[in-house]
C-alpha cells in the first residue's frame, strides 16, 4: 500500500511584531522557540491524497510535545519537479488546496499555505474560497522577492522566508561560497554592531515584516539566531541591505 510522504519543518520561528490575523494565534499558542509545519509532498496532491497525507501527518506530529505542536499544514510545492515524485499525483494543488479548505473550515488546521509561489500562482490563490494564511518562499537579501511580499502584506497573508542566509546560492546556483556571509556590505553592518552576519540578515528581515525560520543542527549557532534582535538597525543600513535584491542576478557566481 502506498504511504503518504511527510515533512515536519523543525528550526525557530520568528514573526515580525506586527503580525495579524490568524498567524497572531499561532504566534500566541506557540512557545518562542518551537513551532512545526507539516508539508504535503506534491506526489500526494489531489483531494483524497491530500486528506490521507495529513492524517498521516498529524499521527507522527502527536509525538511531539501537546505544547509545542501546531497544525499549520501547507502544501510543499505546487507541482512535482524532476526527480522529486515518485508517482504522478492524483490531482492538482488546487485539489490539495480544497483538502486544506476543508481541514481549516473543520479547525482540523489551524492555517494553511503552500510554498513557492509566484505572482501568477498568488493571484489564483486570492481566487480561492480561502486565501493562504501563509506563503514560504525563498527569499535572502540578494533575492527579495518584493513582488510577492508586497501582495501579500496588501492581502494580509503571512511572508515567511525559507534560505534566508543565503543556502540556496550554493546549494542550487553554482556558489562555491555563500555570498551572504562574504558579501562586504553585511560584513562591515555586523561589524559595527559587534554581531554576525546571520544576526544583520534575520534582524533586516524580521523587521521588514517577514517571518523567518533559521534551521541548524550546531546548539551555538541555534542561540546565535535567537539572540538576533536585542540590536537595532539603522535606516541606512536598512536601506544598504535592501539595495543589495538582484545584485547576484546580474554578476553570476564566482566560481
Amino acid at each position: 500500500m502506498y504511504q503518504p510522504r511527510w515533512r515536519l519543518d523543525t528550526g525557530f520561528l520568528i514573526l515580525p511584531r506586527h503580525t495579524s490575523g490568524a498567524t497572531t494565534k499561532m504566534r500566541w499558542r506557540s512557545s518562542a522557540a518551537h513551532a512545526s509545519t507539516s508539508k504535503i509532498h506534491p506526489e500526494d496532491l489531489g483531494y483524497t491524497s491530500t486528506l490521507s497525507a495529513f492524517k498521516v501527518s498529524l499521527q507522527r506530529s502527536s509525538q511531539l510535545q501537546e505544547e509545542h505542536r501546531q497544525p499549520w499544514q501547507s502544501l510543499h510545492k505546487p507541482w512535482c519537479w524532476p526527480g522529486a515524485c515518485s508517482r504522478q499525483p492524483e490531482g492538482t494543488w488546487k485539489d490539495g488546496w480544497r483538502a486544506l479548505e476543508e481541514l481549516h473550515g473543520l479547525g482540523q488546521a489551524l492555517a494553511i499555505g503552500i510554498c513557492d509561489v509566484d505572482m501568477d500562482l498568488l493571484e489564483e490563490l486570492l481566487q480561492q474560497r480561502q486565501k493562504p494564511h501563509i506563503i514560504q518562499n525563498w527569499m535572502d537579501p540578494f533575492h527579495q522577492d518584493k513582488l510577492v511580499r508586497r501582495k501579500c502584506q496588501e492581502e494580509g497573508i503571512q511572508y515567511q522566508a525559507y534560505s534566508t542566509l543565503g543556502a540556496q546560492w550554493v546549494y542550487f546556483k553554482g556558489y562555491e561560497v555563500n555570498p551572504v556571509f562574504s558579501n562586504l556590505v553585511l560584513q562591515e553592518i555586523a561589524q559595527f554592531h559587534n554581531r554576525t552576519v546571520a544576526q544583520v540578515v534575520l534582524n533586516w528581515a524580521v523587521h521588514r515584516g517577514i517571518s523567518i525560520i533559521p534551521a541548524s543542527k550546531d546548539p551555538t549557532r541555534q542561540r546565535s539566531n535567537f539572540h538576533s534582535f536585542d540590536f537595532t538597525l539603522a535606516q541606512e543600513q536598512m536601506d544598504a541591505i535592501d539595495a543589495l535584491d538582484g545584485a547576484l542576478d546580474k554578476k553570476g557566481p564566482e566560481l
